[in-house]
């Protein structure tokens, strides 16, 4: 640092002492160096004791004497005997690197001055150290040294000790795999205990639940479907019977959920972060899962599991998941829109979901299309989820299940394609009002109807750019979701570990 002179971390050895014996005194150039530092050793004394130990150096200066005469060394050696390190940093908010950097050459030792050593202060200081180590690793996956370094922004020597320890402790683990550039020295990558957790991921849609166990190394552990009973309506009998469910699949997968780290859910509709009670039609979700289905899924899921729960909406989740992993990765800014049972969608920015100001944001599937159209569950008219969804295309075709659907497009059926067609116009209209509104480099559009007739994305997209305004044409790109239908269970699990690296099979 400018200013200062080089610290040294080790004290030199006297030549009247053997072994590690410390010095007797504490040389002049011990205590040189910054006005402010000793100012605040100062201040931080008065504090404590009540009244300094004698003159500060600082007046020492103006006095005509050098901060480095005999009068400062006897100030700083009683100070010193009087005050640790710790304690200045816990009185000025500073971490105990910062304050030693800020120190002189304090060559000092504890069984001389009573005070705790530039060792001890270390150690220390190397608890935040772990914990910026341990989430880069939950956050990225198995990672090299130096990837380390460039993710954390510790020095290389800070990061060999880090993680010595805890590869010494059984925290991490290293393996050892071809250079990734051809032939060379194998590349060490370290990664989490798998044994250190799991995180479990729900995704309770409106046909059928979809769970994600993933463990500490980013490895999925346990992948399925959860059906609800049949005749099941109750959104809490539903959230019941997939938490029986997971613990009768992860028994038999051999799966254990004893130390599970967090839970996320993703629900089917918006998740309010404030709370108001007001009339909406019988049927409609949201006035369950704004206040009843929150509170009772968190204190399911805490006395089932005992672990901490993340409740969101399960679109949110699923444009997370995509715009970390999947066709948004690397955007600054991305749509996503579901068209499945129901719609939504979801912004995402720098990787950030975009709530709104009550947690209400994303309710694409509510825009009004044709204000004269069906009557939506929500009690509006002519709303795009009334127009486009899963369920109006199955009832506009005279179809009862959406497996025929896909088999009558996949057919070429004429009414089946002006159906999905017109569906495709409606949903771009929409989509090209909300990217005209925000911006976004990426469009990503998931859900059933894309998985069951993957061109429903490319007749988006054209609908999308025929709404826009020509001079957006080149700057906003839509793609097809990359994830399927466990995006949202993806999601979840990465917004209880704050972005990590994909669970892989």
């Amino acid at each position: 640092m400018a200013g200062y002179q080089r610290i040294r971390l080790r004290p030199r050895r006297s030549r009247r002492h053997s072994g590690n014996a410390p010095p007797d005194t504490v040389s002049s150039e011990a205590v040189t160096g910054s006005t402010t530092a000793r100012c605040r050793l100062s201040t931080a004394l008065t504090r404590v004791a009540g009244t300094p130990c004698c003159r500060c150096p600082c007046e020492a200066s103006n006095s005509g004497l050098h901060p480095s005469s005999t009068s400062a060394e006897v100030h700083y050696r009683d100070l010193l005997r009087r005050l640790s390190i710790r304690s200045v940093c816990e009185m000025h908010d500073e971490s105990p690197t910062h304050f030693v950097k800020s120190l002189p050459l304090i060559l000092v030792h504890s069984s001389v001055l009573g005070m705790q050593s530039i060792g001890s202060v270390q150690a220390a200081s190397r608890r935040p150290h772990d914990d910026d180590v341990l989430a880069a690793l939950r956050r990225f996956g198995p990672l090299t040294r130096a990837q380390l370094v460039e993710q954390v922004g510790l020095s290389r020597t800070t990061i060999s000790q880090v993680v010595g320890e805890l590869l010494r402790s059984g925290v991490l683990h290293a393996t050892r795999n071809s250079a990734p550039d051809g032939p060379g020295r194998p590349v060490e990558r370290l990664y989490l205990d798998p044994a250190s957790g799991h995180v479990l991921g729900i995704d309770l849609g409106r046909r059928l639940a979809r769970i994600v166990v993933a463990n500490a190394a980013h490895e999925t552990v346990l992948s399925a479907p959860v059906h609800y009973p049949a005749g099941s309506t109750s959104w809490h009998g539903r959230l019941t019977n997939t938490l029986a469910a997971i613990h009768r699949l992860a028994a038999t997968e051999g799966v254990s959920l004893v130390a599970l780290r967090g839970v996320g859910l993703g629900v089917p509709g918006p998740i309010a972060t404030v709370w108001r009670q007001q009339a909406e039609p019988d049927g409609y979700a949201p006035t369950v899962l704004l206040h009843e289905l929150a509170q009772f899924a968190q204190a399911s899921i805490q006395q089932t599991f005992g672990a901490t729960v993340t409740i969101d909406n399960n679109i949110r989740f699923a444009g997370l998941a995509e715009a970390i992993w999947g066709a948004g990765r690397g955007s600054a800014e991305q749509l996503f829109v579901r068209v499945s049972e129901g719609m939504g969608g979801s912004l995402i920015t720098r990787g950030e979901i975009v709530v709104g100001s009550a947690g209400l944001g994303g309710e694409i599937g509510h825009i009004t299309v044709d204000p004269y159209g069906p009557r939506c569950h929500c009690g509006k008219r002519g709303c795009l989820e009334a127009l486009a969804a899963v369920p109006a295309l199955l009832k506009r075709c005279e179809l009862t299940d959406v497996a025929e659907l896909f088999s009558a497009w996949r057919r070429g059926e004429p009414a089946i394609r002006d159906a999905v067609g017109a569906a495709a116009v409606h949903v771009g209209r929409s989509v090209a009002a909300v990217v005209m509104a925000t911006n976004p480099s990426v469009v990503v559009i998931g859900g059933d109807l894309v998985e069951g007739i993957p061109e429903f994305a490319l007749l988006v997209e054209a609908s999308v750019r025929e709404h826009i305004i020509p001079g957006m044409r080149g700057f906003v790109a839509v793609h097809a979701a990359h994830l399927g239908p466990g995006g949202g269970a993806l999601g979840a699990i990465a917004a209880v570990l704050q972005r990590p690296a994909m669970p892989m099979n």
